[in-house]
């Protein structure tokens, strides 16, 4: 990812954090400022919907206490005189509004029987003494005001409440008769009903049970009013709170109550024994959305502003940072493609700057290191060559069998003509093993270990040790082997002096002190010539040719899968070289050279990893002159690939398989000669 990018993501992120926490706090505060003033009013419409409900029932019940304090009207109860009842009645129920108000208005005298009505319902019974309301209104005589619970009239199927007034003797103050008033719920506290604001706001009555009394939304049998409500209202005297359950489903609704003072005062003979309440909600989602639509507001209008401020940030970022820092990339490219002639233009007055002019000052030094280095090469290669040349001479004229083995894992990675003859094993079949499978089987652990402890310790002598031949047969020898290092890359040289024939003699010789005395001579000797020929092994490591490894390679590729025509390419930095052909009559195979990013025949098939028929690149090449059908095997070393090997495949059956078992020994083979080259250039 560019540093344009990271800039650009920095300032964005960072913008809409401070947008996210400036929207968070200003949510939670707008929030709680209206949710205080809210629960205020809630709590006020509650107080002001109790006060107007007291004062309905009040004003009901003065009425028909004045009218229960009027002389002639407390005679006619005494009396019995029903027609002077039926003209207060009948004066009191000439408003349309009262009639429709009242379902029922009865007298009854001091025994609870009716002596009067108001002719709104004809079958009240007669016979009132055992009903609730006239037993708390005569009181044992001394008479005493009633308001009902809330009930459903049997007769006309609707919601009533009563309100009983006792009449009492002016004379002797005890209660003589009573007037009980059955009122319509939904019409006389219709005021109820009106206490509407939005769409889901409204009021109610609740009693200190939780039963729903009045509401002006949900039929009473929808309500749920849950504990916790309940004791949270009948705990505080009237105000507001946030309730998780508001008896509508809404949740975390703000409510408003307030106590129903007058009406609860008369005593627990009235209204069921229980309390009752005003109760004020609306559904929060009504509630706070002009919260909702502030901060939606807010966040346009923020959203815009930390836009702006983004916008404004990345276009000074790049003026001031990101052109120089464009600048100073195109400008090392340059260099690091060897203009050492460009230079880094920077005027910014600060580090970028020093920076730039550092770059100069290297593309300064490196122009007059780079036009001697060409020369350098040449010469360290012509010595290289020469080198490996002897080295190769020695080894293979060597009189003892040598093994170079990785000491990492013991595999073997170069042998010598000597090293076959003893073990009757081919150079390939060398390579594939490891060094301690040479060994006897109930041998191997015991030579693992000593394996180990000689590349810790560096060097390692055995004497008299058995390894195994190709034909079964045992041979004996004497191990000298030493841990070279070049650089970053250690080799454990081994050196095995066949001594199968002298364990042969011995065993025929007798013990008498003369043979063992020329059998000693004989050892000193040798060990004599092991260390100068272990001596001699070590310089001749320097001078390693890997030519000549590729000639087994390609000789056998010959003999066993008739593949006559390859070639070997390796990739040096930009460039695949051709540095080996075998089969080809035409040297000048060996001159050619092709970049990566051209659209050659090898580039594409190293990377495609498919077989060429001759002609199928638009691109005619060496390649197709010299070759049918050709397949390209990527050369893979540890960690890149090392370059490519090109085989004529037209005339034969080749198994692939097969065919990448060679690819991957010549790929080791040709990794080892580029280490070895690297470890002899320095």
């Amino acid at each position: 990812m560019s540093i344009q990018k990271k800039v650009v993501i920095a300032i964005l992120v960072t913008g809409f954090i401070a947008l996210a926490i400036g929207l968070s706090i200003t949510y939670f505060q707008v929030k709680n400022v209206l949710t205080e003033a809210i629960g205020r009013d809630f709590a006020e419409i509650a107080k002001k919907s109790a006060e107007r409900f007291d004062a309905a029932v009040k004003e009901e019940m003065d009425t028909f206490h004045r009218l229960s304090e009027e002389p002639a009207f407390v005679k006619a109860v005494k009396e019995n005189n029903k027609e002077s009842i039926g003209t207060y009645l009948t004066y009191y129920l000439k408003h349309a509004e009262e009639r429709e108000e009242h379902l029922s208005i009865i007298v009854v005298d001091g025994k609870g029987r009716i002596i009067g009505d108001g002719k709104l319902r004809l079958n009240n019974k007669i016979d009132q003494s055992d009903e609730k309301w006239w037993k708390v209104v005569y009181n044992g005589g001394e008479g005493k005001l009633y308001a009902s619970d809330i009930y459903l009239d049997k007769e006309t199927g609707r919601k009533a409440f009563d309100v009983g007034i006792p009449v009492l003797d002016t004379a002797t103050g005890r209660a003589i008769g009573g007037v009980r008033t059955i009122m319509d719920v939904d019409t006389f506290f219709r005021f109820i009903k009106d206490t509407r604001f939005g769409k889901t706001g409204h009021g109610m009555i609740v009693d200190s049970e939780g039963t729903p009394l009045i509401c002006s939304i949900l039929p009473l049998v929808e309500h749920s009013m849950n504990r916790p409500i309940i004791d949270l209202i009948t705990s505080r005297g009237g105000g507001w709170t946030i309730a998780e359950d508001d008896a509508h489903g809404g949740k975390n609704s703000i409510i408003g109550f307030s106590p129903v003072e007058y009406i609860n005062s008369l005593g627990s003979e009235s209204i069921g024994g229980h309390q009752w309440y005003t109760f004020i909600r609306q559904a929060p989602e009504e509630t706070l959305a002009p919260v909702n639509k502030l901060m939606l507001k807010v966040l346009f209008l923020e959203s815009l502003i930390v836009f702006s401020i983004c916008a404004l940030g990345v276009y000074i970022v790049r003026r001031l940072l990101l052109k120089p820092v464009n600048i100073l990339h195109e400008g090392v490219g340059r260099i690091g493609k060897g203009n050492f002639e460009h230079k880094i233009n920077i005027h910014t007055g600060d580090e970028l700057e020093a920076l730039a002019n550092g770059f100069n000052k290297m593309g300064e030094a490196l122009k007059g290191v780079y036009y001697n280095l060409e020369e350098k090469i040449r010469e360290r290669t012509t010595a290289l060559r020469t080198s490996e040349t002897k080295y190769r001479a020695l080894m293979e004229q060597a009189y003892d069998a040598i093994f170079l083995v990785n000491p990492d894992g013991g595999q073997i990675m170069e042998v010598n003509l000597q090293a076959e003859m003893l073990t009757g094993f081919s150079k390939d079949q060398l390579l594939s093993i490891k060094y301690w499978d040479l060994y006897p089987q109930h041998l191997v652990n015991q030579a693992v270990e000593q394996f180990n402890k000689g590349v810790r310790r560096g060097f390692s002598t055995i004497h008299d040790a058995p390894i195994r031949r190709k034909d079964g047969e045992m041979a004996w020898v004497d191990i000298s082997a030493r841990l070279v290092g070049y650089n970053s890359v250690k080799i454990y040289h081994t050196v095995m002096r066949d001594i199968t024939e002298r364990k042969k003699e011995e065993e025929k010789l007798s013990t008498t002190s003369e043979q063992l005395a020329r059998s000693t001579m004989v050892m000193l000797d040798q060990d004599t010539r092991l260390v100068a020929i272990r001596q001699e092994m070590n310089s001749l490591i320097n001078h390693l040719n890997m030519s000549e490894i590729f000639v087994i390679l390609s000789k056998a590729l010959s003999d066993m899968m008739g593949i006559t025509r390859i070639a070997i390419f390796e990739q040096s930095g930009e460039v695949v070289s051709c540095n080996w052909v075998r089969g080809i009559e035409n040297k000048r195979l060996l001159q050619l050279t092709s970049s990566i990013g051209e659209d050659d025949p090898v580039s594409n098939a190293v990377r495609d990893l498919r077989v060429v028929r001759k002609g199928d690149t638009h691109k005619k090449s060496l390649i197709d002159r010299y070759f049918e059908d050709w397949i390209v095997y990527p050369l893979r070393g540890k960690d890149r690939v090392i370059g490519a090997f090109v085989a004529d495949t037209g005339r034969t059956g080749t198994s692939k398989e097969m065919l990448q078992s060679f690819v991957d020994i010549v790929a080791m083979v040709l990794e080892k000669d580029s280490m070895i080259k690297r470890a002899k250039s320095t």
